[in-house]
């Protein structure tokens, strides 16, 4: 039998980690692989792209000698702080791992010096989000089309009709197993849960499309749920925690923006565009 121990697991996990549960492989990548209860997805995998909200984290070594013996749809029972194989050669078993927080965390206030050396780190990334522009600078959405401003504006709104149809704009927009729009969504929820910045009525119309709609991919929809629970990657809750600092020459948020503007083919750049509005909503609420 392979036996793996993951050294790093999400908190959040333990309220869909239930005893004699069923899994099955939902999908596998060079860094890892997700797997399903059919209502959940988590990853197992290594910390590549920052500690995921749904995941536990592997070496990569491991991670690919897992992968290897690996295929679509194989059946685990998770039990006694273990995944076990249906044929019993494979178990990947929690009790060594560590629990790390994924909980976006509510700030009581913002220094608006440091947005604007988010936002001078911005422009110096040369690559474009999944709207096929730079992430924006200012709220005036230089170059992005009326379709996608009017959405941004809907959601701004507290009226459920408006709303409705902003989130129907931006859910499963793009291409790829974490569409664009997606990826935005979740960006401008982190900034929510950190400053409060949307109606109420943005979380529930959201969780009321993910629940009766098929409107995005299976990973899509599993980060937008863990969003509107406040989880959010590791590298998205420092950044933000970066704002509320006032150093100058902030070298540290610089790094967390390259390392997220690289993450995915645009998914970290599309995520930070989802800040960045949300940072310009705080911004016109506290003028």
């Amino acid at each position: 039998m392979l036996v793996f121990y993951p050294q790093k697991k999400s908190s959040y996990l333990k309220i869909f980690l239930h005893e004699n549960s069923t899994w099955r492989v939902h999908s596998l990548f060079k860094n890892g692989l997700n797997l399903s209860n059919g209502e959940d997805l988590l990853f197992i995998g290594t910390n590549k792209n920052g500690e995921l909200p749904f995941a536990v984290h592997l070496t990569l070594t491991h991670t690919q000698e897992l992968i290897q013996q690996l295929h679509l749809n194989q059946l685990f029972i998770f039990k006694n702080n273990k995944w076990l194989s249906e044929d019993e050669r494979i178990k990947i078993s929690l009790d060594y791992t560590i629990d790390f927080c994924s909980e976006g965390e509510i700030v009581t206030s913002v220094d608006f010096l440091q947005i604007e050396e988010l936002t001078r780190f911005v422009n110096d990334l040369s690559g474009k989000n999944g709207f096929g522009n730079k992430p924006p600078l200012n709220h005036e959405l230089a170059g992005y089309d009326q379709r996608f401003t009017n959405a941004f504006n809907q959601l701004q709104s507290s009226d459920e009709n408006q709303i409705e149809a902003g989130l129907r704009y931006f859910i499963g927009r793009g291409e790829g197993e974490t569409p664009s729009g997606d990826d935005l969504l979740v960006g401008l929820l982190s900034v929510d849960t950190a400053y409060q910045i949307l109606s109420q009525n943005v979380r529930k119309q959201l969780n009321l499309l993910l629940s009766t709609e098929t409107l995005t991919t299976d990973i899509g929809k599993a980060y937008l749920k863990v969003a509107l629970s406040n989880q959010f990657t590791t590298t998205i809750n420092d950044l933000l925690s970066e704002l509320k600092t006032n150093k100058k020459q902030n070298t540290q948020l610089k790094y967390l923006i390259k390392q997220l503007s690289t993450t995915g083919h645009t998914s970290g750049l599309d995520t930070l565009t989802g800040i960045l509005l949300g940072l310009f909503i705080k911004e016109k609420q506290q003028y």
